[in-house]
């Protein structure tokens, strides 16, 4: 995954990995970086709890500090 630029964003309840998403930065046409989520599970108990909102925004706030244009996410 790395060597393909991907990284793996995690949120844990005590020792339980409940959501998950996959990244990999890219480059528009106009020469602007962005994150591109290609992948964002949640654990089905934890679902109607908001945290893949909370991961989302947590990517989004490290995507800008990294110097990312935006993010976008693929349904």
């Amino acid at each position: 995954m790395r060597k393909e630029g991907k990284q793996l964003f995690a949120l844990y309840h005590d020792t339980s990995i409940v959501a998950l998403a996959g990244i990999s930065w890219r480059e528009d046409s106009y020469n602007e970086r962005y994150v591109y989520v290609q992948d964002l599970v949640t654990d089905v108990n934890h679902r109607p709890s908001g945290l893949g909102y909370n991961l989302l925004s947590y990517i989004h706030n490290w995507a800008k500090e990294q110097g990312a244009e935006y993010i976008t996410l693929e349904a």
